[in-house]
């Protein structure tokens, strides 16, 4: 049982750096594979008929459907499958994916698509550098190519602070994301619309250039998290709003023709009422 001399020779090479991506995570910039470009190494170095995967173990971790967007987080194994000479080759990996949506469903259906994805990388990885394993040296030996100068321009050099109405620091965070986050639950726990609107001028400008200096900062849908602290802050706006206005001025009378649902005004006719 071994692989053909070929595909030895292919699994030994280095990683071309082109085909390495980065993410910002607690402050850390992470390097990872594509899952798209693992399969089509698998599929290079194996053979199109010469591997296959399965999920041999998935459980959701937790869900929320009361928020929105609806979230949800499952955990999976994968079992890879290689044809290698007479013999067969199994590698297995865990993984963790988290997904959101506008209903549970499509939550469910992204959270269980990137686990499922995060899996089969971790099992690959095991067949050497090309599926991700140089990535986990530090140094990078592993991969091919220059690595990526980083340059002062870049938003670690910004200040990710959320500023209270009065402008004192609610919160200092290390990375957008986390800025973000902190960003929301303030806005959302706003209790009345003059301290939100003194929230929002006080953050407004950091927002604005976190699309510019950020512009991967996206959601599944490919909304920006800029626009989505605007919707945030509109939705909450609107609420507080609204429920001043159902406060009761004259308990003795109520206009039905300015409901939501509006009902016609009743006129009474004078000569009926006599």
């Amino acid at each position: 049982m071994a692989f053909s001399e070929a595909q030895t020779r292919l699994l030994s090479g280095k990683l071309n750096r082109r085909h390495v991506r980065t993410r910002e995570s607690r402050g850390q910039v992470l390097s990872y594979v594509e899952g798209w470009h693992a399969i089509a190494e698998a599929n290079r170095v194996f053979g199109f008929e010469g591997w296959d995967r399965e999920i041999v173990w998935c459980e959701r971790v937790w869900e929320d459907g009361r928020r929105d967007p609806k979230a949800c987080a499952y955990a999976a194994r994968v079992r890879i499958r290689v044809r290698a000479g007479d013999g067969i080759v199994c590698r297995e990996g865990s993984g963790v994916g988290n997904g959101t949506g506008a209903t549970l469903g499509e939550a469910h259906e992204n959270a269980l698509k990137e686990a499922e994805t995060d899996a089969m990388k971790r099992a690959l990885t095991t067949f050497g550098n090309l599926f991700g394993l140089a990535l986990y040296d530090k140094a990078q030996a592993g991969v091919r190519g220059a690595a990526k100068i980083a340059t002062t321009r870049e938003t670690p050099a910004l200040a990710w602070t959320v500023l209270s109405p009065d402008g004192h620091v609610i919160a200092t965070c290390i990375e957008p994301r986390a800025f973000c986050t902190r960003l929301r639950q303030a806005l959302s726990s706003a209790p009345d619309a003059a301290y939100l609107r003194a929230l929002w001028n006080q953050n407004a400008p950091l927002v604005q250039s976190l699309e510019a200096h950020r512009p991967d900062l996206v959601t599944r849908k490919g909304l920006h998290f800029a626009r989505v602290l605007a919707h945030v802050f509109e939705a909450q706006l609107a609420k507080l709003t609204a429920q001043n206005s159902t406060e009761p001025t004259n308990a003795g009378s109520v206009d039905k023709s300015v409901l939501a649902i509006a009902a016609p005004r009743r006129i009474r006719n004078a000569e009926h009422l006599e």
